[in-house]
């Protein structure tokens, strides 16, 4: 169990995802959902399964992007360290993945550390974006009517005008953060300044030099549009091969949907992963995708729930599969991964 400031971390995922899945199944009569889950084609998993893994193949790629040249780690590293840390994510509370797969990185590459963290924080931006873009592209044919319905007048109400307000919180996203970036590649004597009026002793100043580097290393790519680009490319590359498995599910479940709905309800998911939850997402994961498939398509909700909780079993499948298979990579034994996860948590063994 953590202790102290992250128990209350933990209670408040656990509570989420409770009401999350109460609030998707609330309308649901099990025996519709077996129903539906008995009258699936699972021959569909089997392509769905291997674009899920193709999946982690291309966030290998996007990452590995968002290095330096000089200090970018290899391809077989870098795909072992990220299947850890999706492995972590996955069984662990309070989403230690992140912080995981850079320590991994920084140990077993020559990118440090704070470089590697400061990448998944650009990956963080660039899954927003490309997020937004996609929702830029179904959401106007999808909800436009819907949201009206709802919500009542407004620009949401009109294709042109969710197209506008997307593209105009993606520039604002870019722009703002390119600044910041910007402005701490040019902070260096100011941090310099700033630790000796402190009067820290040098090894620790060394320190905090070497992880403020990183770290504005890392955040890079987003100074230089062209690398911003690139990296907003991959990612839709991710984002899209994602959707399309799970675009195939709905065929197995004899939906009917155009993958525009998968398009729409993934970035639903990716939402929704924003707020607290239990490991691996379980109830906002639910909600979530009943919801969507609610508003792009009026799907009832006992197929829906069957739906969402065959295709989170098949994500959650892949991620266990090569969670291992990262350990054995790098060679790491589980009681490392273990003791380096307690150290993350402060937690007794």
């Amino acid at each position: 169990m953590a202790r102290g400031g992250r128990s209350w971390q933990l209670w408040l995922g656990i509570l989420v995802s409770l009401v999350a899945f109460w609030y998707a199944a609330r309308e649901v009569d099990p025996r519709e959902l077996f129903a539906a889950l008995a009258r699936a084609d699972y021959r569909w998993l089997l392509p769905a399964l291997l674009l899920l893994a193709l999946g982690q193949v291309a966030r290998t790629w996007r990452w590995r992007l968002l290095f330096h040249r000089a200090t970018r780690p290899p391809w077989r590293e870098t795909f072992a360290a990220l299947s850890v840390g999706y492995l972590v994510s996955t069984v662990i509370p309070l989403r230690l993945g992140d912080p995981i797969r850079a320590w991994a990185v920084g140990r077993y590459t020559r990118a440090g550390f704070a470089e590697a963290l400061a990448t998944v924080m650009v990956e963080r931006v660039l899954d927003l974006l490309a997020v937004m873009v996609l929702l830029a592209w179904v959401a106007p044919a999808i909800t436009a009517e819907r949201l009206a319905e709802r919500l009542g007048p407004g620009p949401w109400a009109h294709g042109d005008g969710i197209r506008w307000l997307t593209v105009g919180f993606v520039l604002v996203c870019y722009l703002g953060l390119a600044t910041v970036a910007t402005i701490g590649h040019r902070s260096d004597d100011a941090l310099e300044r700033l630790l000796a009026a402190i009067g820290l002793a040098e090894h620790r100043r060394v320190r905090l030099r070497a992880a403020w580097s990183g770290l504005v290393d890392g955040l890079s790519p987003l100074r230089r549009p062209s690398r911003a680009l690139a990296g907003l490319v991959a990612s839709l590359v991710v984002w899209s091969i994602g959707a399309f498995a799970y675009w195939l599910v709905m065929l197995a479940f004899h939906l009917g949907l155009a993958p525009t709905t998968a398009v729409f309800m993934l970035c639903t998911v990716a939402f929704a992963a924003i707020l607290p939850s239990t490991p691996g997402y379980l109830g906002i994961f639910q909600w979530a995708v009943v919801w969507s498939l609610d508003v792009a398509a009026q799907v009832p909700h006992d197929d829906a729930l069957a739906y969402a909780l065959v295709v989170h079993a098949a994500t959650i499948a892949v991620l266990l599969l090569l969670g291992p298979v990262g350990l054995r990579m790098l060679g790491l034994s589980r009681g490392d991964l273990r003791q380096r996860v307690l150290s993350q948590t402060g937690s007794a063994p």
